[in-house]
């Protein structure tokens, strides 16, 4: 028999026997070591020194590496050819390997022994759940590859402090000291020892609500500890921060999440020295009803969070609504750096009363008998999109304690992208479901041992360029810049004409470059090849960007101020433009006006107040002129106070809120307005009611009811100052108590009332005193809105003007200046308004009554970014008004 034939046989031989062995049951990965090298060494010293092993070839490779702080590594070999214990014996034997183990395979499910496990379905159930068993033989959370200590953030309205099944997993902020009133840490928070009130603005996170301590429990409940239950993640911190207790109001949101970003970006520019490394926040509560477009500051504060490094995870409404439709916050805003979370049941199910959205919810998750953690150091059931957000966001954290080092090392140079890189993982990851198909973006339900081995089968510590971006562009060059990872040592490109064949390569170019002599109005496209210690990247993801020449419309068209007749405009400028045409009009009128500039900044001046414009940009080149760009359209001030002030809103109320009961009419002068269950009804934009200075007037509201009439008390205010608020002495309609009739009262317009266009809001609830601006979430009833102008009682004579000569100085101004006004009479209300370019409120002072003579005031301008602002004196109806110019603050 020949050498060969020997050889297959063994070969053979070899394979049969392993084959037998697997189907027993294997013990480790055939043919792989995990090699933990000397701290100076890499596989690259071992490899040729093992190309074979008695006699025989290894076919030895290098595999990944686990853990660059710990110089681990996987090496794998052709273990039909060779005994594996006997090789890994001569591997631990060489100089540069500390030591070397066979890759084991783990207990295939790893159960936690904490007593209610048996009742959290969702670990471990055949259908509905979501792979927890399988993804704690991978990891249990807690920590980084690198070290870091994971910590996820719950925004809620604090939990039990001291539960027995929480307490060890609290983030602590070891820096302060608690309750010395002092902040030790300057981060700018006092006392904030174990995380932050909102509300309070102190670090008082306790609350005896038990919706925090549910919440906290499914995202980090204390895993295998023979004590309750265990969250999806065993080990995590949870930062607490309690943002309302009741009532939720947007500000508190806010400030909720400041700390935790203040917390973040500390820990991001200390390398860990200071802050907390959240990678993850959870929100399981909202407003319904309401869209993205209203509510922009809430929104945008997650793209903040997620240029950070922060995910946030956010529970849809507890209703079958389509939020695509009817909107819903904070799932309904846009920004990339938030999941969005319907619930599911034991089938894998969307639960019935879930939220869905095709385009806005991602995901789902289990909702349906949730067993967690719940006050007084119990443990209790649970349901709703509330338990399902949470253990998305456990799973976030799950992702950053994988062994593969992807998202911690991207985490280092670009968090916000290993922010993006944990989502994307998540969303492609989920198991389908019928239910959840056309029903939400993904069209499955979370499975954390999938997503998991996803971020395995991709895992890579070499990363291309991250964050590109144009710094400069002309009609012939072209700057780009990147951020460049720590590991990465070389980075190469390529580019060309888009579409073309052939590429234009550039070595060793560092973290930016330069194209010059390029062809103008032109799209070009770069590749980029990144090269770290033992692998690269290759050329794979295209950047495109294009050069200045073109003879087109400007894009980012600005609207920099907006007055009663006139527009400031500007844009970025356009190379090849000789001058520019712009053309406007009011909606709906055929004939455009024109008006022809050569500069980026111009002003459109006689314009009529109160009226929505349309308008164009076209461009004159010198080879002819562009095409027309699309429609802008703007809306003139001058509408008055009721439609231009900020005022609270009563959107969130919907008709489920007046289902029962609701406001069925309200009379007052010669308006009469009967309506049906809003919730909020909007009818600013009706017939405007008008009053008079010192008159009296019958108001009458009357409730509605679907079925017995129930006790009702009803309240109005007319916002007789036009500051953009309700107060308490502004009150001009009260049914003294509840009622179920309709009540009559007689109003009267006080003579300090500022002339013109004002709010009123009337607001019915069940039972109890209502408020102009908070509704809990319990709330029966209704709120309407209307316009009231107010006017004097006759006009008999014309009021005096206020002075035309209003003096500012110096203008330019740097960090103060003086206004000096004189008055020929006494104004009876006088107010000072400061807005900016954009028609944001600066400074408002109601300066009450205003004698005759000479006043001057010093205001302090240190704080305000440089530019032009628009400073106003009010009063009696009459308006002066003086350009203000800051500069070099």
């Amino acid at each position: 028999m020949n050498k060969s034939a020997i050889l297959l046989l063994t070969s053979l031989f070899l394979l049969i026997c392993n084959m037998s062995i697997n189907a027993q049951k294997l013990t480790h990965v055939q043919g792989e070591l995990l090699v933990r090298f000397h701290k100076t060494q890499t596989p690259q010293d071992i490899l040729q020194d093992h190309r074979s092993f008695r006699g025989r070839s290894t076919y030895i490779k290098k595999g990944r590496c686990l853990s660059e702080t710990q110089n681990i590594w996987t090496l794998t070999f052709d273990w039909t050819q060779i005994h594996e214990t006997d090789f890994m014996d001569q591997i631990k034997d060489h100089p540069s390997v500390e030591t070397a183990q066979l890759n084991h395979i783990l207990e295939e499910r790893l159960k936690p022994n904490d007593p209610f496990y048996d009742l959290q379905w969702f670990f471990y159930e055949q259908e509905g759940n979501i792979g927890a068993e399988l993804a704690w033989d991978i990891t249990t959370g807690g920590l980084t590859p690198s070290g870091d200590t994971i910590v996820i953030c719950v925004l809620d309205n604090g939990l039990e402090r001291t539960h027995q099944d929480i307490v060890d997993n609290l983030w602590i902020n070891h820096a302060e000291i608690p309750d010395n009133g002092l902040d030790d840490d300057n981060n700018g928070y006092v006392d904030d020892y174990y995380g932050w009130n909102a509300e309070e603005r102190n670090g008082n996170i306790s609350s005896s609500n038990f919706h925090g301590t549910r919440v906290a429990g499914m995202v980090g409940a204390v895993g295998n500890n023979g004590i309750g239950v265990t969250g999806i993640n065993w080990n995590v911190k949870l930062m607490i921060v309690r943002a309302y207790l009741g009532q939720i109001v947007e500000s508190r949101i806010i400030e909720g999440y400041e700390y935790v970003l203040t917390q973040r970006r500390l820990y991001n520019e200390t390398n860990g020295a200071e802050g907390a490394y959240v990678v993850a926040t959870n929100s399981s509560w909202g407003y319904s009803g309401i869209k993205e477009e209203d509510y922009p500051i809430w929104c945008a504060i997650y793209d903040t969070l997620g240029q950070a490094g922060i995910i946030n995870i956010a529970a849809t409404e507890n209703d079958n609504i389509d939020v695509d439709a009817k909107g819903d916050l904070p799932t309904a805003c846009s920004s990339p750096y938030l999941i969005t979370v319907t619930s599911t049941g034991r089938s894998g199910a969307k639960l019935t009363q879930a939220g869905f959205g095709r385009t806005t919810i991602d995901l789902g998750a289990p909702g349906s008998d949730m067993y967690t953690t719940f006050i007084s150091n119990t443990f209790n059931y649970d349901a709703g999109t509330s338990m399902a957000a949470p253990l998305v966001a456990g799973s976030v954290g799950m992702l950053y304690a994988s062994p593969c080092p992807t998202l911690d090392l991207l985490s280092e140079s670009e968090p916000s992208e290993a922010a993006l890189l944990a989502k994307d993982i998540i969303l492609r990851s989920t198991v389908s479901d019928s239910s959840l198909i056309d029903k939400t973006v993904t069209g499955g339900r979370l499975h954390i041992f999938n997503a998991l081995q996803l971020l395995d089968a991709e895992c890579t510590d070499c990363f291309p360029p991250l964050s590109i971006q144009v710094v400069e562009r002309d009609q012939e060059n072209v700057t780009l810049s990147w951020v460049q990872a720590s590991d990465v040592q070389q980075i190469d490109l390529r580019y060309r004409v888009e579409g073309e064949a052939g590429w234009t390569e550039i070595t060793n170019v560092g973290d930016g470059f330069r194209f010059e002599n390029l062809t103008a109005c032109t799209v070009y496209e770069v590749q980029f090849n990144a090269f770290c210690t033992d692998s690269e990247t290759g050329y794979g993801e295209t950047f495109t960007f294009k050069t200045d020449g073109c003879c087109e419309p400007p894009q980012n068209i600005r609207f920099e101020f907006i007055g009663q007749d006139e527009i400031l405009l500007s844009w970025e400028s356009i190379l090849a433009a000789n001058n520019y045409l712009i053309r406007y009009r009011p909606v709906g009128d055929p004939n455009w006006q024109e008006k022809r500039v050569i500069q980026t900044i111009t002003g459109l001046q006689n314009l009529m107040s109160c009226t929505m414009y349309e308008l164009q940009f076209q461009v004159a080149c010198a080879g002819g002129p562009s095409a027309f760009g699309p429609i802008l359209s703007f809306t003139t001030r001058g509408c008055g106070t009721c439609i231009e002030e900020d005022y609270c809103s009563a959107s969130t109320l919907m008709p489920d809120n007046a289902a029962l009961e609701w406001i069925s009419a309200v009379a007052l002068s010669d308006m009469v307005q009967s309506s049906g269950a809003e919730g909020y009804g909007d009818f600013t934009g009706g017939a405007g009611i008008n009053l008079k200075r010192n008159d009296s007037y019958d108001m009458t509201v009357t409730p509605g009811f679907s079925s017995a009439a129930s006790n009702q008390y009803m309240l109005a205010w007319i916002d007789f100052n036009q500051d953009g608020m309700f107060t308490s002495n502004e009150v001009v309609f009260d049914s003294e108590g509840t009622t179920q009739q309709a009540v009559t009262r007689s109003i009267t317009i006080p003579q300090d009332a500022i002339l013109g266009s004002t709010r009123m809001r009337v607001v019915m609830q069940f039972r109890s005193k209502p408020g102009a601006c908070t509704f809990p979430t319990s709330f029966f009833g209704e709120v309407e809105d209307y316009c009231v102008t107010i006017d004097e009682v006759t006009r008999i004579f014309q009021p005096e003007p206020l002075p035309t000569q209003l003096i500012l100085a110096p203008n330019p101004a740097k960090d103060h200046f003086s206004i000096s006004y004189t008055l020929d009479q006494s104004i009876q209300s006088l107010r000072l308004d400061i807005v900016d370019l954009s028609g944001h409120r600066i400074w408002q002072e109601n300066l009450g009554y205003a004698r005759t003579g000479k006043h001057t005031q010093t205001i302090f301008t240190d704080q305000w970014p440089q530019g032009v602002y628009m400073v106003r004196l009010i009063g009696d109806g009459r308006v002066t008004t003086k350009r203000l110019v800051i500069f070099d603050n």
